[in-house]
């Protein structure tokens, strides 16, 4: 059984085929990048990660504030403080390393 069980990979170069993880091989820094994101979207508040996440899916503010049903200035000045945010979580990350 545990020959059955036992699988050996040999590592490649380049990813050969896409997988559910990954559509296309040469992706994984836009994947590496999304998912560093996450905690810090995690840590804004609940207005602020949605203006942002909807900015980084490729939405402009007035498109934001019409889906959403809000002044284009609140959506502007929630997208200011998450950068602001933003960058300091990425400032302290580089500190980090």
């Amino acid at each position: 059984m545990r020959k059955f069980a036992a699988v050996e990979k040999e590592p490649v170069e380049e990813v050969p085929e896409p997988t559910s993880l990954l559509a296309r091989p040469d992706a994984i820094g836009e994947w590496e990048t999304r998912h560093d994101a996450l905690p810090m979207l995690r840590s804004l508040p609940p207005r602020q990660r949605q203006v942002l996440a909807w900015t980084l899916a490729g939405f402009t503010p007035s498109d934001i504030a019409e889906h959403l049903g809000l002044p284009v200035d609140n959506v502007r000045a929630n997208l200011r403080k998450a950068r602001r945010v933003a960058a300091a979580y990425l400032k302290a990350r580089e500190e980090e390393q």
